[in-house]
């Protein structure tokens, strides 16, 4: 008989064995709750939608979401708050911060989720675009607990959706995953072996998805008819995009004038934003260390995907056909709820997902030595010595940053900490031992201790907020 250990801190109450746990997609466009019952997953439908707008505004101190966001009057409206998740983004909008905008959107997911299945969630697995930094990972943390969320697990959405399509119930091979959502895209590479279901390489771009396809048009249709409203001319761009994804002409009237737009010309605009995903695409499999060739399954995931000319040349580039028969809008939310109940049950095979990014710290000269190289799989710990650059140096400064090269100004920085109290010595002679640990989660701790005097500090990588 094989006996179960969990993760230190993972390991699940059993008092609530029975409990509500659900899938949550927190989407740059629109937002999805999905519940698993013996390995079938569906979606919760929230005051009889499927898909939520993830759009919200604030009136008399009442926050209204989603579609009632979108129809009251006099509301300025905020939309996609996930792409302010960023260190460089989380400044207050209408006297809140990101993180509690996003709380307020989680919150209404989680009252109206409660309200159609008449039962409390007891926790959830919430999604993060693969290529999220650490500090956006806890950002997104800290606003599900503001919403009183208790969350299982943050797993990356591209992995996520392969659970829905079930990958790792297949034969043991590699799938890549394209994930062009509405504000972000990923991309994964997965394999399946010996029952352990591992991310190999992850890419990404957190600024480039539907929105920006939207951008592209709504710049096209000012220069053919003149100034409009941006927050009118995105969203008539947007109806366009979709009309011109089921036909091959849009026409109507725009500031009275008649305008007529073709998918060729939808084409030649979303075109560049289409070869940079594939690009990243070919960046995440030579990390992978995989040719085209050995995949076994392409999965598109997100809605963006539903544009003919994002199938044709992901066909085209990729040789064999792409999988998109689960709805991409839901996808990512099926499969959260899947590994939801397989984490409360205790049951499933092992996913081993992996970190984006490089993490080290600041050395001499501006260059960061590297602690934990980027796709090391989740969750890891790594130690590394250090030592003093000084004579009789009694403090030294960790400063913790995140990126993809050897160099500071190619880094985001993540945490500054101070290890005091070491003895005067020679340059070189004190050893600091310097250990970073990543969780399942992707989040990061750090821990320092100078080996003769056990002067230590720990620091966990969070954002820079106020509540």
């Amino acid at each position: 008989m094989l006996l179960q250990i969990h993760e230190p801190g993972k390991t699940p109450d059993l008092s609530k064995k029975n409990g509500l746990v659900v899938g949550i997609d927190f989407g740059t466009t629109n937002s999805v709750v999905a519940i698993s019952h013996q390995g079938k997953a569906e979606i919760v439908p929230l005051e009889g939608d499927r898909l939520v707008p993830s759009v919200i505004g604030y009136k008399d101190g009442t926050a209204w979401v989603g579609r009632k966001a979108q129809q009251e009057r006099g509301l300025n409206v905020i939309r996609s708050i996930k792409r302010s998740m960023e260190p460089q983004s989380l400044q207050p909008k209408h006297d809140k911060n990101s993180i509690e905008i996003s709380a307020d959107i989680l919150r209404y997911l989680k009252t109206e989720a409660e309200k159609s299945l008449k039962e409390t969630i007891t926790g959830a697995v919430l999604t993060v675009p693969a290529y999220y930094s650490e500090v956006a990972r806890e950002a997104t943390r800290a606003a599900a607990h503001l919403a009183g969320i208790p969350i299982l697990r943050l797993i990356n959405e591209p992995t996520a959706a392969a659970l829905a399509y079930h990958l790792d119930e297949q034969e043991e091979g590699v799938s890549l995953i394209y994930d062009l959502g509405g504000g972000t895209f990923d991309v994964s590479v997965l394999q399946l072996h010996k029952g352990i279901f591992q991310v190999l390489a992850v890419r990404g771009d957190m600024v480039l998805g539907g929105d920006d396809l939207d951008k592209s048009l709504f710049k096209f249709l000012v220069l053919t008819v003149g100034e409009i409203l941006e927050s009118e001319g995105l969203l008539l761009a947007r109806q366009i995009k979709e009309h011109l994804t089921t036909d091959l002409v849009w026409e109507g009237e725009i500031r009275g004038k008649k305008v007529q737009i073709t998918r060729d010309i939808l084409n030649q605009l979303v075109s560049p934003f289409i070869e940079k995903t594939l690009h990243l695409c070919g960046q995440a499999l030579q990390e992978a260390g995989v040719i085209k060739q050995e995949l076994k399954f392409v999965v598109l995931v997100g809605g963006s995907t539903r544009l003919p000319i994002v199938r044709d040349q992901i066909e085209q580039f990729f040789g064999k056909k792409p999988l998109s028969y689960v709805n991409p809008d839901e996808v990512v939310s099926l499969g959260a709820a899947l590994h939801a109940e397989s984490l409360r049950d205790g049951k499933g095979k092992l996913l081993l997902d992996v970190t984006p990014f490089a993490l080290g710290i600041e050395t001499l000269g501006n260059t960061v030595e590297i602690i934990i190289p980027p796709n090391s799989p989740l969750p890891c710990s790594v130690s590394q010595l250090f030592t003093t650059a000084q004579d009789g140096q009694t403090k030294i400064k960790i400063h913790i940053v995140q990126g993809t090269r050897k160099t500071l100004e190619n880094c985001s920085s993540l945490a500054t900490f101070v290890l005091a109290n070491i003895p005067p010595s020679p340059a070189g002679y004190p050893q600091l031992k310097v250990i970073f640990t990543l969780d399942a989660d992707g989040i990061l701790s750090v821990f320092a201790e100078e080996q003769r005097s056990h002067t230590r500090h720990m620091v966990q990588a969070k954002p820079t907020y106020k509540f």
